[in-house]
């Protein structure tokens, strides 16, 4: 990988880990970004820098795509330094969605209240009240990463992933 130097350091913190990058192709950058990611993001793009052929937000992470035989500019480094705020106006649209709750396609609707100490009404009252994000995409078509879930909603993943969901 190319030897481009070092990121800045800054100080760590719990919603903006030490800003490190490190090489992951030949000209590609994975940036930590803790919590600052969609501000990193929205803040690279709106800068446009000409060396800079694509950002990627991921959770915690961004890649940015350098064109062929170029150098990350000053200018990416002293935005990705920059103090910005985690709550970002970023354009978007209202979606509402038709959830169904229970039977085959949320098995564990009843486990997941009764570990939060709500009863199943509770529970779907308290999901269906959020207003979720998009975070970023996942690699699956359509499959997007939300932020938003109420924290009394929060569950740890599953010991055993499972290998088939029904539609």
């Amino acid at each position: 990988m190319p030897d481009y130097g070092n990121a800045p350091s800054l100080p760590n913190t719990a919603l903006m880990p030490r800003l490190t990058w490190r090489w992951v192709t030949e000209r590609g950058l994975r940036v930590n970004t803790g919590a600052l990611t969609l501000a990193r993001y929205h803040a690279l793009v709106g800068a446009a820098l000409d060396e800079v052929e694509a950002i990627i937000p991921a959770d915690g992470s961004l890649l940015v795509v350098l064109h062929p035989g170029v150098s990350p500019p000053s200018k990416l480094m002293t935005l990705l330094a920059a103090d910005l705020p985690i709550a970002i106006e970023a354009p978007g649209r209202m979606h509402e969605l038709l959830v169904a709750y229970g039977g085959a396609a949320g098995e564990d609707l009843a486990a997941m209240a009764a570990s939060a100490g709500l009863s199943v009404a509770e529970a779907i009252a308290l999901h269906s009240a959020a207003t979720y994000r998009v975070q970023f995409m996942g690699f699956q078509p359509g499959f997007a990463y939300l932020a938003g879930t109420p924290a009394a909603l929060h569950q740890p993943r599953l010991s055993r992933p499972r290998t088939q969901i029904p539609a």
